[in-house]
């Protein structure tokens, strides 16, 4: 809406505005409430589906405490492995094709 000249405007005139404008802004406030209310709804309180909260997903709550291992959760290098298990290279690179005569093994597990 244009912003009308209000000087040019008779008293009715300006009522007849101020009612629209007012009317307008009730409208708004009536839109703006709506919308503030479908987007304060997520998985948790409303029948939506947890792939619909987007990216304001809570943190997962873990039942284990911090700091708290399991007795071998965490496998440890030993001087002589009960198996060895050696894993030949190809002939040649599946990607490119070249020739692996001069590779090198740059990991060993």
């Amino acid at each position: 809406m244009d912003q009308p000249d209000l000087s040019a405007m008779d008293h009715a005139a300006k009522d007849d505005l101020i009612r629209f404008l007012l009317a307008e802004i009730t409208e708004l406030k009536s839109r703006i409430t709506a919308l503030e209310t479908r987007l304060a709804k997520d998985s948790h309180h409303s029948s939506k589906p947890p792939s619909s909260d987007g990216l304001r997903k809570p943190a997962p709550k873990s039942l284990r405490q911090v700091g708290q291992r399991h007795k071998g959760s965490a496998l440890e290098r030993v001087a002589e492995p009960d198996q060895v298990i050696i894993h030949p290279l190809p002939a040649t690179c599946d990607a490119c094709g070249s020739t692996l005569d001069e590779a090198h093994i740059s990991e060993a597990r």
